[in-house]
């Protein structure tokens, strides 16, 4: 629903020229970004018995230098899509400071999980994206 709404929707009212809405989706990407690696890290470690012996600082870690990868990624394409599709495509320091705001959602996001990791884990496990061995 969100990458139809994200892609879509706001391309088709043109509500990117709000840069509040702009600003705020890339924050969102930031998060799933932060999501997607720590179920990476979480599904990668999981052994027979479901239990994943990892240190906070490390999911943390992980998290944040995956996040920051997608972001760069997604935000390069983006770029590069705009740039041979449109007469005038955005300047490069734009698409710079858009990823710095999915980079600060990432990091927002992190630091929820890794507190989370430290108490009860509620948060963490709530959001992970858990993949079964059948």
């Amino acid at each position: 629903t969100y990458v139809f709404i994200a892609f879509n929707v706001l391309n088709f009212f043109d509500l990117y020229t709000f840069r509040v809405i702009k600003y705020t989706i890339f924050a969102i990407n930031g998060a799933f970004f932060a999501i997607f690696g720590v179920s990476i890290y979480y599904n990668y470690l999981k052994n027979e018995n479901n239990k994943v012996k990892a240190k906070a600082s490390m999911v943390f870690i992980f998290s944040v230098a995956l996040s920051i990868a997608f972001a760069f990624c997604t935000e390069l394409i983006w770029y590069l899509v705009d740039l041979v599709s449109t007469s005038q495509p955005q300047l490069f320091k734009y698409a710079v400071f858009d990823m710095l705001f999915a980079i600060g959602g990432s990091l927002i996001m992190n630091i929820l999980f890794y507190l989370s990791l430290n108490k009860t884990k509620k948060f963490v496990n709530n959001c992970l994206i858990d993949i079964q061995k059948y």
